[in-house]
């Protein structure tokens, strides 16, 4: 009899762990002002913030959906009702799902037909997430971004009034997410019903924007603020004035590269300061780059890599190359 008693009790708490309220990362309406950041004239030791940023915000409306595949896709619009569908936005539009068993988001890519993972909350401590990555697919070029394929390792997870925080550490190559912003706590996180730190699409392809994952500054379910990510940079971070620049014409070859590669700036006077970084964001070479520099590579190991080059006069801007032994 003490058997069955204790069985019954066993089964009331996992039916009563299990029977706790997930957070949904969407409502009704769900609003997310993420910053980007832009191209401009600046001195790159003042605050990144300013002037070269810009906020948009993206809502999600339960009545705007889209099926791919069997698969219902929340469709984000902007503030006069324009809809981010495959075409208007970029080719790949932009296109999300939640998996409420696991607490993850997907996000669909039309160029490729398939989903891809955006968040996943089902991680715990030593787990490990991967950005997803387009190096093998025709949108390579479309869809580059600097964190593209960067594996992350859990650091810790932690809880905040009952809702699930999952840490991750910096990365180097990131703009807003390379540990440069400790005033303002920013950092790679997954929280538990709002979602990545970086906002629920991941990396968005928009003329004008870095390539680089965006920052999460707030999130509003039914116009209720259900997360900030600083009170002092509040939800917007629009710039003014901003003096835009012609970007540089670099030409890195050959690619995949075995032995060297070949920077050809093109004409560009302008000296850079280069870091290469693997595809876990940790630095493995840096130099000052010129007008047309040779890079010795053979002793680095197969892998994708990502060349980050900086100046006076650009904020920062990025290449990658694949070494193939």
């Amino acid at each position: 009899m003490k058997k069955y008693i204790l069985i019954f009790l066993l089964l009331f708490f996992l039916s009563h762990i299990f029977s706790q309220s997930y957070f949904s990362f969407f409502a009704d309406t769900t609003q997310y002002n993420l910053t980007n950041i832009i191209w401009c004239k600046k001195n790159l030791k003042s605050d990144a913030f300013a002037p070269c940023v810009v906020t948009n915000e993206y809502f999600l409306l339960q009545s705007n959906q889209l099926t791919y595949n069997g698969k219902t896709y929340f469709i984000p619009q902007v503030l006069n009702g324009e809809l981010f569908t495959p075409g208007n936005l970029n080719s790949e539009g932009l296109l999300i799902r939640e998996d409420t068993t696991l607490g993850r988001i997907y996000r669909y890519f039309p160029s490729i037909n398939n989903e891809l993972i955006i968040c996943d909350m089902s991680l715990n401590k030593g787990d490990t997430f991967q950005f997803y990555s387009f190096i093998n697919e025709s949108s390579y070029s479309e869809n580059f971004y600097a964190e593209e394929g960067i594996k992350l390792v859990v650091d810790t997870v932690t809880y905040i009034n009952g809702k699930k925080v999952i840490h991750f550490p910096n990365v180097s190559s990131s703009s807003f997410f390379n540990g440069s912003f400790w005033t303002y706590g920013i950092s790679i996180k997954f929280i538990e019903g709002i979602g990545p730190t970086y906002g629920p699409f991941g990396f968005i392809n928009v003329i004008g924007f870095e390539n680089r994952l965006p920052l999460l500054l707030c999130n509003k379910k039914n116009n209720q603020l259900e997360y900030m990510q600083h009170s002092d940079l509040t939800c917007n971070q629009n710039s003014v004035n901003i003096e835009e620049v012609e970007l540089p014409q670099i030409s890195i070859f050959p690619n995949p590269t075995s032995n060297v590669i070949h920077i050809n700036l093109n004409s560009n006077k302008d000296e850079f300061f280069l870091n290469i970084c693997n595809i876990y964001g940790s630095i493995v070479h840096s130099e000052n780059v010129s007008e047309n520099t040779i890079i010795d590579v053979k002793d680095l190991p197969s892998g994708i890599y990502l060349l980050n080059f900086k100046s006076n006069q650009f904020l920062q801007f990025s290449k990658k190359i694949i070494i193939c032994k």
